[in-house]
This record gives C-alpha cells, sequence and structure tokens, in this order.
C-alpha cells in the first residue's frame, strides 16, 4: 500500500467519524477501520477484550441504519399518498 493510498483511506476515515451523526456515517467508519487495519481478525487483536464491545456497535449501527432507511423510504412513499 502506497503512502497516497493510506492518506485516503485515513482521509476517508475522518470525514465519516467527524460527521456522524446518524448510524450510516458510524457503521460506514466501522467498515473504513476494518480495511485500513486489515480486516476484523487484526482489529480483534488490536483491541483484545474490547473486540466485543466493537462488534456490539457495529452490529447496533448496522441494524439502526437499516432502520432509518426503511422509515427514510416510508415516509418518502407517504408523500402526498
Amino acid at each position: 500500500m502506497q503512502k497516497t493510498d493510506v492518506d485516503d483511506d485515513v482521509a476517508d476515515i475522518l470525514v465519516f467519524a467527524g460527521r456522524a451523526d446518524n448510524w450510516f456515517d458510524i457503521y460506514k467508519t466501522l467498515e473504513l477501520v476494518e480495511e485500513w487495519v486489515g480486516r476484523a481478525h487484526h482489529l480483534q487483536k488490536l483491541l483484545g477484550k474490547s473486540y466485543e464491545d466493537y462488534k456490539t456497535m457495529k452490529a447496533t449501527a448496522k441494524l439502526l441504519s437499516t432502520c432509518q432507511n426503511i422509515q427514510a423510504t416510508n415516509t418518502n412513499n407517504n408523500i402526498g399518498g
């Protein structure tokens, strides 16, 4: 991996983390972190016992992001109807 690739990855992580006021951005940040460190198994080694908390946070973010998308879709479908 070249330095510019790493810089781009870190920049993406910081963008999503910096604006993470919704579950999608939180989930996207976690995905980018996993990619940056080399997938979840490397992250597990880095986090140690805290990895279980990380997995719970990621699962929660994915679930709530999906719920927000469904709610937005339902709201948009009900407009004018």
